[in-house]
């Protein structure tokens, strides 16, 4: 178990430096890529023809076509999504799906159903709530119901 523990410690930290690689990539392609736009944005207020106008825009485009950007930007991505797909695959691989899933549990099915009871209140799904609780056989209090619906009513007005 301690060598799949150190395994995985790994294999996180890889998938943690070609996330923070990727990342830096995309800031660099898409910082580039509006330094050509501000640039050519600047070069617009000083034209006084539509001509001028559509020409710089066809310039900028054939600029970002030749940079390729997004392309890079979804390489980069890629690699990482791979990188994370890899993880996954070595915590199924040191981990099984059997050890976890043979275990015996002691759960308190009353104090689970109240747990997804005040979830769904607190998701703003009262409706939803009421009808499991009544067919849980769960309560939930007044107030608590009442303090969530006002929080959703709140998350309303301000959207």
């Amino acid at each position: 178990m301690n060598d799949a523990l150190f395994s995985a410690i790994n294999d996180i930290e890889r998938v943690a430096k070609k996330q923070r690689t990727c990342s830096e990539k995309t800031m660099k392609y898409l910082t580039q890529m509006e330094d050509e736009i501000k640039a050519t944005r600047g070069k617009l207020a000083a034209c006084a023809t539509v001509a001028e106008k559509d020409e710089l825009m066809k310039a900028l485009h054939e600029k970002l076509v030749k940079l390729e950007l997004p392309g890079q930007i979804a390489s980069a991505q890629k690699d990482f999504y791979g990188s994370v797909s890899r993880l996954g695959k070595s915590v199924d691989k040191h981990f099984g799906t059997s050890s976890f899933a043979s275990r015996e549990t002691n759960l308190d099915a009353k104090l689970l159903d109240e747990v997804i009871a005040n979830h769904l209140f607190r998701e703003g799904q009262p409706d939803l709530g009421r009808t499991f609780c009544e067919e849980a056989g769960v309560s939930v209090s007044e107030e608590l119901k009442q303090s969530f619906l006002d929080m959703h009513l709140v998350v309303t007005l301000a959207a």
